[in-house]
């Protein structure tokens, strides 16, 4: 997502998710504590900023791709040396 300015405790993002707190300012952006209003479910909402969206390079890394939905879906729980290849900080 891309955050048009600082998300206020309270807040509905795309009708969806409610913000919690801030939780943190990485690189790419603030990171956000969420609840999804569906599920009741505590969600992680990391943001890209404004400046990186700008950045021909960095918008090129999120070329569209298969879901991780779609991924299990198809090929089952993943493995744990699938996960981090998915997710290297994990």
């Amino acid at each position: 997502m891309v955050e048009i300015g600082a998300w206020a405790d309270g807040s509905v993002v795309r009708g969806k998710f409610r913000i919690v707190s801030k939780v943190d300012q990485s690189g790419m952006g603030p990171v956000y504590k969420a609840v999804h209003l569906d599920f009741g479910e505590l969600r992680a909402l990391k943001v890209i900023s404004k400046e990186l969206m700008t950045d021909e390079v960095f918008v090129k890394r999120f070329i569209e791709g298969q879901s991780l939905k779609k991924l299990i879906q198809v090929e089952g729980p993943l493995s744990a040396p699938r996960v981090c290849a998915i997710y290297p900080g994990a």
